[in-house]
This record gives structure tokens, C-alpha cells and sequence, in this order.
């Protein structure tokens, strides 16, 4: 082999390698910034995100602020829950009425991407008392 045809050779494996290594860490920077927006969509996630952006001076008024945020989390987390309930029904009925109009290929497409849809946004358990903080939400605390 020509040695001009091996550094082509070796040009082009390092292209394949460099783009696969491209996408695979793109994929893993969008879902841990997914993970992160799923994680301030609960009332825990809220409360630790703005206790976090206040930096309360000390104990006492960390749990001042951690109880208000917990309020205000939980009354996000029902509106939100009520919002959610709306929006999927204002889009199964759009979608009854498109599957009057649409080809199969096209109802095909249309089932993919809402199922595709609701994998990527799907809803996960709430955390409880003790279990692991998410690591986009990790950071060290400054002590007062």
C-alpha cells in the first residue's frame, strides 16, 4: 500500500472516530442538562436550585427560606401537574382530528415523534427523604 493512500486511510479513521466521539458527548451533555431541567420541575429541585442561587448566611436562615421554598415548590409542582393534564389533552384531541386527514406514512411519522416525544420528557418518580441529590445540582457549600 502507497503511502499516500495510508494517510488517507488514517485521515479518514480519525474523521469516523472524531465524529462519533462528537455525538455520543453531545448526547451526554444534553441529557445531563435535560436531567437538570427535570430535576427543577419537583419541589425539591426548585427549593435546592434558589437556595442554592440565595446562599442563606447561616442555619436559621437556611430554614426560613428552605420552608418557603418548599411551599412554593409544591404550589409550582400542582400548577404544573394541572398545566401538564391540559396540554396532553389539547394535543390528543388536535390528534384525533389530524388522523382523519393524515396518509399512513404520515400518521406513522406523527406516532413517532409523539412517542419519541414523550420518552425524552417523560415524567420520573419524585425523590424522597435521603436519597441522592442529582449531580447537576452538586456543589460544595460555603460555610458561614
Amino acid at each position: 500500500m502507497k503511502a499516500r493512500t495510508k494517510s488517507v486511510l488514517v485521515l479518514f479513521a480519525t474523521l469516523i472516530v472524531g465524529i462519533a466521539l462528537g455525538a455520543l458527548s453531545a448526547g451526554v451533555v444534553i441529557n445531563k442538562r435535560l436531567d437538570k431541567l427535570r430535576e427543577l420541575g419537583r419541589p425539591s429541585g426548585f427549593s435546592m436550585y434558589l437556595e442554592r442561587v440565595i446562599e442563606p448566611v447561616d442555619e436559621v436562615q437556611r430554614r426560613q427560606i428552605r420552608a418557603v421554598l418548599q411551599a412554593t415548590g409544591e404550589r409550582l409542582a400542582a400548577l404544573r401537574q394541572r398545566h401538564y393534564a391540559e396540554m396532553r389533552a389539547v394535543i390528543d384531541s388536535s390528534r384525533a382530528a389530524l388522523d382523519t386527514l393524515l396518509t399512513p406514512e404520515q400518521h406513522e411519522r406523527l406516532a413517532q415523534w409523539l412517542e419519541r416525544d414523550r420518552r425524552m420528557f417523560r415524567r420520573r418518580p419524585p425523590r424522597g427523604p435521603g436519597e441522592r441529590v442529582p449531580p447537576a445540582f452538586q456543589r460544595e457549600r460555603k460555610e458561614p
